[in-house]
C-alpha cells in the first residue's frame, strides 16, 4: 500500500525534476563556447594564484593540480547552480549565471587569502567576474556560425576593450616623478674613487655548510661542504605543524645550521672580518638565503667572509602557517650561527679555521631579519639567559645593517643599540614594510661624542622591498594581489641591488676596517653620483664627529631645551615640538620643531653664557641640521598645493659681539621634496586594496643639511666658542617642516 501511493506521487515528482534538470541549459547560448571563455578566465586567475601558494612539488606540477581541481569545482558549481536555479523555474542563463557565481567565489577566495581587504575584495572580484563574461562573449561570438564577419569584428570590440582595459589600463599620480638628487649637484664634487660596490683583489672561495640532510637543496645536502650540528628548539617552538617536518624531513628538535659562505680565497692564514646575512619571511618553499649572492660575492673579493643563513624553515607556508615568536626564533638561530662559526673558527682542518676575525662582526638583515640583526645587537635583553649567547664574549659585533626592517615588539620591548654602528636602507615603494622602520630603530642608537660609530638612514625613491633579494621577484605581495601593485616607478633589479651594494660596502669597509674615504656619502648621496643609480635619495647622518647643540628629544616645554638653549619662534601659522610620525601615523623615536608658515618665518635659538666656549672646542667643518618635509599635511590645508616647490632657508650665526653671520642652503643643497608613491597599479586603488595600508602617499622622512662653515665668512674662520645664538630663517612659503639635530660637524 505504501509502495503503490509513493510511486503514485513520487514518480510525477521525479519526472518533473528530470525534466527540469534536462532543461537546464535551455537559457544557455552558444554554452560551449561562453562556458569555455569564463572556465579559461577562471584557469588564467587559478594558475596565478596557484604560483603564489606552492606546495613544494614545483611550479608545473602545482599548476597541474590547481588546474584539475578548477575544472572540477568549476563543473561541480556550474551544474550545481543551473540545477537549482531550474528547479525554482528562474528563466536565466542557468549554467552561464554559475559560472559566473563561481568566478567571483573563486577570486574573492583567492584575493581574501592574499590578504587583500574583504570590501576591495569584493569589488575586483566583480570587475574580473565581468572581464571573465566579457572573454565568453568573445568566444561565443567567434563560435556563432550565422553572423557574418563584419558584425562578429564590431560584437568583439566591446568585450576586447574590457578585457584590454582591465589587462592593460595604470594611469599614473599627478606626482609620480620624484627627481634626482643629482639634478642639484650645488657645491658638491663626487668623491673621485671607484665604486665601493666594485670587486676587490681577492678571488673568492664559496661552499655551504650544513647537516648535509636536506630534502630540496643538494648545496646542503650531499655537496655540502661542512658539516654541522642542529639546533633544538622544541623548548620554544609548540605549535610545528606535522605537514612542515614532511616537507622539509625534519621538526622542531633538529633544525638545521645550514649556511652559503663567501669567503676570500687565500693561500696564507689571514683574518677577515665576519659578515653574516639573514633573509626575512618569505614563502617557506621558495628559498631565499641564495637571493644575497650578489652581496656575498662583491664582499668576499673586498676581503669580508659573507654568509648567508638558512631560516626558510622559519617562515610562512600556506600548507603549515609560521611557527609562533618567530621573530625571536630569528634572532636566537642567529645566535647559534654564531656559535657554530665559533666554533669552526678554532677547528684546524676547517675553512674558518685562524680566517674568521670574530672582534669585527657584522649582521646584515632583510625585513624580519633586519629586526633579528638589531635584537643581536641588544641580546641580552632578549637573550641573556641563553646559552647560545655565550658566544657573545668572543664577538663583537661593530655594525648592523638592515634593509627594509621590521619593528614589532618582541616580549614588549624593541633593541636599542650601544657601542655599535647602525646603517638602514628603506625603498619608498616598498609594498610589504610600508613604514620605514628603520629610521625609528635609528632613533634607538646611541652614538657618543668622540665614538667611532654611526647612524646612518637611507630612503630611496623607486626602491620596492623584494628586489634586495634577487630570488624574491619584483612583487612586494604574493600573487595574484602582486599583479595589482605598480610597476612604473619601480626601480630596475639591478638598479636597487647597486644601490644597496654602494651603501653596504661603504658602511662596513668605515666601520670594519677603518676605511673612511667613503663616509661622505652617508651625509649627501651627491658625493656618490658617479656610483649610485640616477633616482632621489634622502639620507642622515650621525657620527662621534658631530657636536649636538640643541636635542627636542629632551625638551623641558617647547621652548627651553637641555642645556639651557632657549628659543623664540616668529611669523609662524604653527609652531609645536612633537614626536615624528611615519607614514601610517605612528610615533617614531624622534621629536622635533614643527614649523608652518605661509611666506617666512624665523626660529632663534639663545645659548646660554659660556656654552658655546665649553661645548664647541675644537675645530668644526659644517653647520647642519635634520629636517623632514610636512608638505602632505598642508596640502590637507589648501585645494591646491605646488609639491614641486619647497621653500628656502638660511643659517645666521650671532657672535657674541653681536655680529651676524649668514649662509643660505641653496648654494649647497636644497630641501628635498616628498616622494610620492602610487603602490596600486590604479591610484584610486591605494585607498582600499589593502584597507589604509596603502593610502598615505607620502612618508615624511629626515634628511640631513649642512652648511660649510666658510660660507658663514670669507675673510676669517668662524670662531664657534665665540657664538651666542643661532637663527634659521624660513622664506619662499608655504611650508610645513620638521627640524631636528642642530649642531656641527667637527673636521
Amino acid at each position: 500500500m505504501v509502495a503503490r501511493v509513493l510511486k503514485l506521487y513520487l514518480s510525477p515528482l521525479l519526472k518533473q525534476v528530470i525534466s527540469r534538470v534536462k532543461q537546464t541549459g535551455s537559457f544557455d547560448v552558444e554554452k560551449t563556447a561562453l562556458l569555455g571563455g569564463i572556465w579559461a578566465a577562471g584557469m588564467f586567475a587559478v594558475a596565478i594564484g596557484g604560483a603564489g601558494n606552492p606546495t613544494g612539488y614545483g611550479i608545473f606540477i602545482d599548476i597541474f593540480v590547481y588546474i584539475t581541481l578548477h575544472s572540477v569545482l568549476f563543473i561541480a558549481a556550474v551544474s550545481l547552480v543551473g540545477i537549482i536555479l531550474s528547479l525554482l523555474f528562474i528563466p536565466v542563463p542557468r549554467l552561464t549565471v554559475g559560472a559566473l557565481f563561481y568566478t567571483f567565489a573563486l577570486c574573492y577566495w583567492m584575493l581574501e587569502e592574499a590578504n587583500i581587504y574583504e570590501p576591495f575584495a569584493a569589488f575586483f572580484s566583480g570587475i574580473y567576474t565581468n572581464a571573465a563574461f566579457a572573454l565568453g562573449l568573445l568566444a561565443a561570438l567567434i563560435k556563432t556560425p550565422t553572423l557574418n564577419a563584419g558584425i562578429k569584428t564590431a560584437g568583439a570590440a566591446i568585450p576586447a576593450a574590457m578585457i584590454s582595459l582591465f589587462l592593460f589600463y595604470s594611469p599614473s599620480i599627478e606626482h609620480e616623478d620624484p627627481g634626482s638628487s643629482f639634478d642639484h649637484m650645488g657645491a658638491v664634487t663626487p668623491i673621485d674613487e671607484l665604486s665601493p660596490a666594485a670587486d676587490g683583489v681577492y678571488k673568492v672561495d664559496h661552499f655551504t655548510y650544513g647537516n648535509g640532510e636536506d630534502r630540496h637543496r643538494e648545496r646542503f645536502a650531499d655537496s655540502v661542504g661542512v658539516v654541522t650540528n642542529t639546533v633544538n628548539a622544541s623548548a620554544y617552538i609548540d605549535d610545528w605543524e606535522d605537514r612542515r617536518t614532511k616537507f622539509w624531513g625534519f621538526d622542531e628538535t633538529e633544525l638545521p645550521l645550514n649556511g652559503e659562505v663567501w669567503m676570500p680565497d687565500t693561500e696564507e692564514a689571514e683574518k677577515h672580518p665576519l659578515v653574516l646575512m639573514v633573509h626575512g619571511n618569505h614563502r617557506m618553499e621558495n628559498f631565499s638565503e641564495g637571493g644575497y649572492e650578489y652581496l656575498g660575492e662583491m664582499l668576499a673579493s673586498q676581503g669580508f667572509i659573507a654568509v648567508s643563513v638558512d631560516q626558510n624553515f622559519l617562515n610562512y607556508s600556506g600548507w603549515s602557517g609560521i611557527p609562533d615568536d618567530d621573530y625571536w626564533l630569528r634572532a636566537w638561530f642567529l645566535l647559534h650561527h654564531l656559535n657554530e662559526i665559533a666554533g669552526m673558527s678554532s677547528e684546524p682542518g676547517n675553512p674558518f679555521f685562524e680566517r674568521t676575525d670574530l672582534e669585527s662582526t657584522a649582521l646584515i638583515g632583510h625585513s624580519r631579519g633586519g629586526q633579528a640583526a638589531a635584537m643581536v645587537g641588544d641580546y641580552e635583553r632578549w637573550f641573556a639567559d641563553e646559552p647560545a649567547a655565550e658566544v657573545m664574549a668572543d664577538v663583537d659585533v661593530q655594525s648592523i645593517i638592515s634593509l627594509a626592517p621590521t619593528d614589532t615588539q618582541v616580549d614588549d620591548q624593541r633593541p636599542e643599540l650601544f657601542d655599535t654602528s647602525y646603517l638602514s636602507i628603506h625603498g619608498a615603494l616598498d609594498g610589504d614594510v610600508h613604514n620605514f622602520h628603520g629610521d625609528r630603530q635609528y632613533g634607538r642608537v646611541n652614538i657618543e661624542p668622540g665614538s667611532d660609530h654611526k647612524r646612518v638612514g637611507v630612503y630611496i625613491a623607486g626602491a620596492n622591498h623584494s628586489q634586495f633579494n634577487t630570488d624574491w621577484g619584483r612583487m612586494d605581495m604574493r600573487l595574484p594581489g602582486g599583479l595589482l601593485l605598480n610597476r612604473e616607478q619601480l626601480l630596475e633589479p639591478d638598479e636597487q641591488q647597486e644601490a644597496a651594494k654602494v651603501y653596504i660596502s661603504a658602511f662596513l669597509r668605515s666601520t670594519l676596517t677603518d676605511e673612511r674615504r667613503f663616509d661622505r656619502l652617508f651625509r649627501d648621496p651627491r658625493y656618490g653620483a658617479d656610483w649610485l643609480p640616477d633616482t632621489k635619495y634622502v639620507t642622515r647622518m650621525e657620527d662621534g664627529a658631530y657636536q649636538r647643540l640643541v636635542d627636542f628629544n629632551q625638551a623641558e616645554n617647547d621652548f627651553s631645551f637641555a642645556g639651557g638653549v632657549s628659543l623664540e619662534a616668529d611669523g609662524f601659522d604653527l609652531y609645536d615640538v612633537r614626536q615624528a610620525v611615519n607614514r601610517s601615523g605612528n610615533r617614531k623615536r624622534t621629536e622635533g620643531a614643527v614649523v608652518q608658515f605661509q611666506a617666512d618665518g624665523l626660529l632663534s635659538f639663545d645659548l646660554p653664557d659660556d656654552n658655546a666656549e665649553d661645548v664647541l672646542a675644537g675645530e668644526y667643518e659644517t653647520f647642519a641640521l635634520s629636517m623632514a618635509n610636512l608638505d602632505r599635511k598642508l596640502n590637507d590645508e589648501k585645494e591646491e598645493f605646488n609639491f614641486n616647490h619647497v621653500p628656502q632657508v638660511e643659517a645666521v650665526l650671532v657672535m657674541n659681539n653681536g655680529e651676524k653671520k649668514s649662509a643660505a642652503l641653496e648654494p649647497f643643497d636644497q630641501i628635498a621634496a616628498s616622494i610620492h608613491t602610487q603602490y596600486t597599479r590604479i591610484p584610486a586603488f591605494d585607498d582600499y586594496m589593502r584597507e589604509d595600508k596603502y593610502a598615505e602617499a607620502i612618508e615624511p622622512v629626515f634628511g640631513l643639511y649642512e652648511w660649510p662653515l666658510g660660507a658663514f665668512s670669507q675673510e676669517e674662520e668662524v670662531d664657534l666658542s665665540e657664538l651666542d645664538r643661532i637663527e634659521l630663517r624660513f622664506t619662499d612659503g608655504p611650508g610645513k617642516l620638521m627640524i631636528d639635530d642642530i649642531g656641527f660637524f667637527k673636521k
